[in-house]
């Protein structure tokens, strides 16, 4: 039998929801700064040319523009976040993990960051220090959905289906529209044998799927489950 992947959430990175920049930076003026020496940047002018790069899928020039940032700035807690969310997309799985302690180490009341570090956490098979990690943004944040939507993945993986279950149906209170959970909890309903909630939930991941592969894919899926 063909076996799918959950859809991965994303890393809670800076400039996301509560945990984001307190400031913005126009892309006039950021295309500005870009062409003076870094020498002439601060640390926040630094910080948006490096999202700007991450979006980008530039995450070697993040990671130049964050070093310079962290040197002018080395207490700023988003930095080392963005950091370590670089450092991973470039596969530096340890110094990722360092950034990600460091961030947690200058702010360790925010949910985001925590979430950040479990994720990290996960990719070492760390699932203890990960899940002790979610329960704490959740704690800090609660209904907090990156760290319900990743900590259900986790358990997912680990064969907590039920668990896992209701990880994403409390995720789901807030961000109905998100195509990817209706696709995560379907799985966890098929993997619990029950296949007409695990059809509803499927029905509505094609719905909003934003794309004709995505739709794709659940109309497969559903085939499989119809035979």
């Amino acid at each position: 039998m063909k076996t799918f992947c959950l859809m991965v959430a994303a890393l809670a990175i800076a400039g996301c929801g509560n945990d984001g920049p307190t400031f913005a930076v126009s892309s006039d003026h950021i295309a500005e700064g870009a062409s003076e020496p870094h020498g002439q940047l601060d640390s926040q002018t630094l910080y948006q040319i490096a999202l700007r790069h991450m979006r980008e899928g530039q995450a070697d020039a993040s990671l130049n523009h964050l070093h310079l940032a962290i040197e002018q700035s080395p207490d700023e807690a988003r930095l080392y976040d963005a950091r370590a969310t670089a450092n991973l997309s470039l596969g530096n799985l340890t110094n990722a993990l360092a950034d990600a302690e460091k961030a947690v180490a200058l702010d360790d009341g925010s949910a985001g960051l925590l979430v950040n570090r479990a994720n990290i956490y996960v990719r070492f098979g760390r699932a203890n220090n990960a899940l002790q990690d979610y329960a704490a943004a959740l704690a800090i944040e609660n209904g907090y959905a990156p760290a319900l939507i990743n900590r259900g993945i986790l358990l997912f993986n680990q064969g907590d289906n039920e668990a896992a279950l209701s990880d994403f149906s409390l995720a789901l209170q807030g961000q109905a529209a998100s195509a990817n959970l209706w696709f995560n909890r379907a799985m966890v309903y098929e993997a619990l044998g029950q296949l007409d909630a695990a059809r509803n939930d499927m029905f509505r991941f094609i719905d909003l799927a934003s794309t004709a592969d995505q739709q794709d894919l659940g109309h497969e899926i559903m085939k499989g489950w119809n035979k």
